[in-house]
């Protein structure tokens, strides 16, 4: 990319781990996913090197992350910041809830600049890998909101991934977002890669 812009990966919990089992949309209208969205906005003014954004679609962070681009945009109207959707097969959102569904379609057709639809298969775990794999590919960075378990999971497995082609990751705990981010794989001196945390 030119002039420093930066393509940005996000990855990170979905809604069963984020919220817990049995969770009901009531959760999308409490106070800490407010906050968690005036994080992920704060994280994008603060680097606004950060042309690209590519999410997965998925429950959670990924949808909340479409949101955020939405806020963002409203409160930065001459800054121009572009979202590519993931979708990695059919019926992807099968199994969501009423508000995740109205997320999900408020995204595509009003946020999204660009929706990529990687197979027509039926949604299956060797997919959801592949766009994983896919946005890594196509960003300069990953950021991950995770939990710190590292037991096998899509986010983990995208870090790893990250940190394989030796992209930089910048974490934060999706289940504290109060404390401050943390490199987990830092972007090397030749890198050209500079993040701000969101906390100063």
């Amino acid at each position: 990319m030119v002039n420093n812009e930066l393509a940005l990966c996000i990855t990170g919990l979905r809604a069963e781990k984020l919220f817990g089992a049995g969770y009901t949309d009531k959760v999308y209208s409490s106070t800490v996913i407010k906050q968690l969205i005036a994080v992920m906005v704060r994280f994008l003014e603060k680097n606004s090197q950060i042309k690209k954004v590519y999410i997965g679609m998925s429950s959670g962070i990924d949808l909340l992350f479409g949101i955020a681009i939405h806020k963002y945009r409203e409160r930065n109207p001459n800054r121009e910041i572009d979202l590519y959707c993931v979708i990695p097969g059919r019926n992807q959102d099968r199994f969501f809830t009423r508000e995740e569904k109205a997320q999900y379609r408020f995204i595509i057709d009003k946020v999204a600049t660009t929706v990529i639809r990687l197979s027509d298969e039926q949604i299956n775990p060797k997919l959801f890998i592949e766009r994983n794999q896919y946005m890594v590919d196509n960003s300069d960075l990953t950021l991950a909101f995770w939990d710190f378990n590292k037991s096998r999971s899509g986010t983990y497995n995208t870090m790893c991934y990250s940190r394989k082609q030796k992209h930089p990751v910048y974490l934060f705990d999706a289940k504290d977002i109060c404390k401050k981010g943390e490199w987990w794989f830092p972007p090397s001196k030749d890198s050209g890669i500079k993040i701000n945390d969101v906390h100063k």
